[in-house]
């Protein structure tokens, strides 16, 4: 017999009567305990799932922080050997340059160079380069005030009179085997490894140049 069936019946004692009302309550009760259970259950996956959606993404956001404070540590090591590297080759080069100045104290031109090449001489290259702009120069001249401007740093002017000067001179010249080297180291002041390797490269092995360049460059 149902429990409505039991409720209908009218031959039941009076005291079943509260008996199948205390029924029917916690059937009623457990019935909104379940829904609530399942509404519960229902909102405790949807936050899981976004608070493991948010965790997710702070665990790969914090990931991608720490990838970047790694790169950017390789980047600040790397650029700092690569400085190093650079700075410890111009010096080198700086020593080689002036433990080994040229000069040639037998030029004279009987001219306004002379006192471009007195100025030279004495280490005075601004005035030198000043000098030659006010004389119609030669080719000896062009390879003076190249190096004149190689001295003082102009590496960029340097490299525009080189540039002229390579055209002009052909191997077994005179200035020849100078003008390559200091076109070269020239290059790597101006931190253009790739051209200066190409000059390098041109050259014989057993060539002047290319013995003093290696001796500049493994010291």
């Amino acid at each position: 017999m149902s429990n409505l069936e039991e409720f209908l019946n009218n031959k039941l004692p009076e005291d079943q009567d509260d008996l199948f009302m205390e029924k029917i309550t916690k059937l009623r009760m457990e019935r909104k305990r379940k829904d609530y259970e399942q509404k519960l259950r229902k909102s405790y996956d949807v936050s899981k799932e976004r608070y493991q959606s948010k965790k997710i993404r702070k665990i790969v956001l914090i990931g991608l922080l720490i990838s970047m404070i790694i790169a950017l540590g390789y980047l600040l090591f790397a650029t700092n050997v690569f400085l190093q590297h650079q700075q410890n080759d111009s010096n080198i080069i700086a020593s080689y340059i002036e433990d080994n100045k040229i000069h040639n104290y037998d030029i004279t031109r009987g001219d306004a160079s002379d006192n471009a090449y007195n100025e030279y001489q004495l280490g005075n290259y601004v005035e030198a380069i000043n000098s030659w702009k006010s004389v119609e120069m030669n080719l000896q001249d062009s390879f003076y005030l190249s190096m004149s401007n190689f001295y003082v740093g102009n590496y960029n002017e340097a490299e525009i009179n080189f540039r002229a000067l390579n055209k002009m001179i052909g191997v077994g010249d005179k200035f020849y085997p100078e003008l390559q080297l200091y076109r070269a180291l020239n290059f790597q002041l101006l931190n253009e490894d790739g051209k200066a390797k190409e000059i390098y490269e041109s050259w014989p092995n057993d060539s002047w140049m290319s013995r003093e360049y290696n001796k500049i460059m493994n010291d």
